[in-house]
């Protein structure tokens, strides 16, 4: 809109332009006939003059421009026939430039009917122009309205909506707090329960330990995850009587026990006979490859086979912390504790942050030395390195005690390896 609006402009400007022009060119040519007029009715006055001085003989056997010739410029006739040829010359000049006036009025004209044309065109665009602005307009002023009636309802049904929640809120309010009150109630009465079971707990405890002596619990064991059904002795290979439907995958390990060994998880002079690592898997039996073996330790049906972390039926988790020394050179490396969570993970046990109720073990790494206080208290590194130390040895004994407390077993690394049939591949 706005190029036509500019077009329409230019073309009003030009239009008026070549109006201008067009009157002047006019102008000049009135003003140019009327001085052709004049000097032709000079010349004509001039040749009037010339017949009434020239005689009838002359006029007879000679032509003006032979009268010119002949009689000069000194006599009166030559001066009138200078006239009049300066008058027809002067005429002459004026018809050419008559014709370079009417020229340029043709041109100016054709240019004016071009201008014209495209100022037509160009107010036959603006009508268009308009006419879609007006048509646009009206269907931007319905879509509009549409929109304002959807946005209205939409509003209504909003604001029916949050006054239905607060009326629902307000009764859940009301009724959470009874349910509560009732809860809180039911839960203090059960406290006070809970409490005088508690005591009259410990006094019948107290009652028997005095009559019978103090009561020795049972130490935690681990129980037996497969056993050996056949072996082929040449081919040192084992078959198991589990398989993929008890979540058994490829490369577990086992340690080997008795067939009547009963393996207790915190003895540490409770070792297997053998290391079996799973080859061949199908859906309830699988083959293990006999891969360490006791001197002399012989391998027998019914032998049973541990892996403290897998279980068919659930899946245990495992809180590791320390260092650790794999290959038992006396150093701790960071890679030997990722070995360790490594070694949980694949054989399908939860590792978890921190020790709780639901934790089920707690494998521990080398136990740290008590750190001696430096001579020297004022050697802010060697006193920065004496607190390390102790942070760490009283962690570690602080994560000791908190396990022992709520009763989860604990594995250091020997004992867990054994258990969970760790070797060098």
């Amino acid at each position: 809109m706005a190029r036509v609006r500019s077009n329409n402009n230019g073309s009003t400007v030009g239009m008026v332009v070549f109006g201008v022009a067009s009157f002047i060119f006019l102008l000049l040519s009135i003003i140019l006939y009327s001085q052709t007029g004049k000097y032709q009715q000079d010349r004509a006055a001039a040749e009037s003059e010339l017949n009434q001085v020239i005689n009838a003989g002359e006029r007879n056997s000679a032509t003006v421009d032979e009268i010119q010739a002949r009689e000069g410029g000194g006599t009166l006739v030559g001066k009138l026939l200078a006239e009049v040829q300066s008058l027809r010359n002067q005429s002459q000049s004026l018809q050419g430039e008559l014709q370079a006036v009417t020229s340029k009025l043709e041109i100016s004209e054709n240019a004016f009917r071009a201008q014209s044309e495209a100022a037509s065109t160009a107010q036959a665009d603006y009508v268009e122009a308009q006419k879609s602005k007006a048509d646009l307009e009206a269907a931007l002023r319905v879509e509009v309205d549409a929109l304002t009636g959807k946005v209205q309802a939409v509003s209504a049904e909003n604001q029916r909506l949050n006054r239905l929640i607060d009326e629902q809120i307000a009764g859940l309010d009301t009724s959470s707090k009874r349910l509560f009150e009732e809860k809180q109630k039911q839960l203090d009465d059960l406290s006070g329960q809970l409490a005088s079971a508690s005591d009259a707990n410990r006094e019948l405890k107290t009652t028997i330990d005095g009559l019978r002596g103090a009561v020795v619990e049972s130490p935690a064991v681990t129980l037996p995850d497969a056993r050996v059904v056949a072996q082929n002795t040449n081919e040192q290979k084992v078959f198991l009587d589990i398989g993929r439907q008890h979540g058994l995958r490829l490369g577990m390990a086992f340690n080997v026990f008795d067939a009547d060994d009963l393996v207790k998880l915190s003895d540490a002079q409770a070792q297997g006979k053998a290391i079996v690592e799973i080859i061949n898997v199908d859906s309830d039996k699988s083959v293990g490859r006999i891969v360490s073996r006791n001197a002399r330790a012989r391998i027998d049906e019914g032998d049973v086979l541990v892996n403290v972390v897998y279980d068919p039926n659930r899946t245990f988790s495992f809180h590791v912390y320390g260092q650790y020394d794999l290959d038992y050179d006396g150093k701790s490396e960071i890679g030997d504790r990722e070995r360790i969570e490594t070694i949980v993970s694949l054989a399908g046990g939860e590792l978890v942050d921190a020790l709780s109720f639901d934790t089920d073990y707690l494998v521990l790494g080398s136990e740290p030395a008590y750190p001696d206080k430096p001579d020297d208290e004022l050697d802010l590194i060697l006193m920065r390195e004496f607190r390390v130390e102790l942070e760490n040895f009283q962690a570690y004994q602080d994560l000791l005690g908190k396990a022992q407390g709520l009763g989860i077993p604990v594995l250091n690394q020997s004992r867990f390896l054994d258990l969970v049939g760790y070797y060098e591949r």
